[in-house]
């Protein structure tokens, strides 16, 4: 990485030997952080440690949750601790000074225990103003993310939970069809063989008109009288049976009508689902959510300040001659 401005980093002050580090009260609580890679050269930098626990709760993300943070903060011009230009700090990795170090110049203020107490006041403050819980919500699915989750596995979270409502809403839209879908299936099975019923009946008079033409027929042509009275009356007979065919044939065509019109009824019954299962399911597409930030404040009276001290951050010179933090 390029080296920073020497604009950055203000001139470490004149360094005090070890021996002579910056005298502080008994009560005055000090911290070293390690170092990290080559020890020797080494100026420390005093900056201020706050350790907190904060409680956030919010009933309408559910949210009830205890949050333990360490923040180090830098010295103003004035000597007070500067927590809104705080970061956060692993005060656990705390250690001992390494010999022979340098200390940088330490201001009036840190050197007096009463400092402390009203810093510790004023991080309280700070924290409340500033330190939000941030959250994520995906109001499509009433569903917030939880401290400390990252928006990837949300995400995830929301997929999962999005294919749950929809195949819930689907079922349950398909509950909302199956009645009619039911009645028409009825219908259908009424009219199937209301049809083969006709069919049967016109293919049977057609036989029997068929059979009787013949007869009427045959009779005339091979009978002792050209024309009598029972060759009259078979014809008659075979006139009304074909009236009949014609008949049959109309019931027949009426039952084709009957059972294509519920046919087109079921087709546009089940497009409509087919549409609204389609719209369920682009509604619930996870990928296509959209997600909100909230922020929480903690609650005011729950903030318990821990320990509030004097934290030593070890720097040395880099190659550049510029310093450079050596944790």
């Amino acid at each position: 990485a390029a080296a920073p401005a020497a604009a950055a980093y203000p001139a470490v002050a004149a360094p005090v030997p070890l021996s002579g580090a910056p005298p502080l009260p008994a009560d005055i609580e000090q911290q070293f952080l390690p170092v990290r890679g080559d020890a020797s050269g080494i100026t420390y930098r005093a900056r201020v440690l706050g350790s907190a626990r904060l409680h956030y709760v919010d009933r309408s993300t559910g949210i009830d949750t205890w949050q333990t943070l360490s923040l180090s903060a830098p010295f103003g011009d004035d000597g007070d601790a500067l927590w809104t230009e705080a970061s956060p700090v692993d005060a656990s990795a705390a250690s001992q000074p390494v010999p022979g170090a340098s200390y940088a110049e330490l201001p009036a203020a840190a050197r007096r225990a009463a400092s402390y107490a009203r810093w510790s006041k004023s991080l309280a403050a700070g924290l409340y103003q500033n330190q939000r819980l941030t959250l994520l919500s995906c109001a499509a699915l009433k569903l917030f993310s939880r401290p400390g989750e990252s928006e990837g596995d949300f995400r995830a979270r929301l997929q999962l939970a999005a294919r749950e409502q929809r195949d819930a809403r689907v079922a349950k839209l398909r509950e909302k069809y199956a009645p009619k879908l039911a009645t028409l299936q009825q219908q259908r099975l009424r009219a199937t063989q209301k049809l083969e019923k006709e069919r049967a009946q016109h293919s049977q008079q057609k036989m029997n008109t068929a059979l009787s033409v013949g007869a009427t027929v045959l009779g005339a042509l091979f009978g002792r009288k050209a024309v009598s009275a029972g060759s009259v009356s078979k014809a008659t007979t075979a006139a009304r049976n074909a009236a009949r065919i014609g008949r049959e044939a109309a019931d027949v065509a009426h039952a084709e009508e009957s059972l294509e019109s519920i046919d087109a009824r079921a087709a546009e019954l089940e497009r409509q689902l087919a549409d609204e299962v389609a719209a369920l399911e682009s509604a619930h597409d996870a990928g296509a959510l959209t997600l909100d930030a909230i922020e929480i404040a903690p609650r005011k009276a729950d903030i318990a300040i821990g320990k509030v001290a004097l934290l030593w951050t070890p720097w040395r010179r880099g190659a550049d001659g510029f310093p450079v933090e050596a944790t």
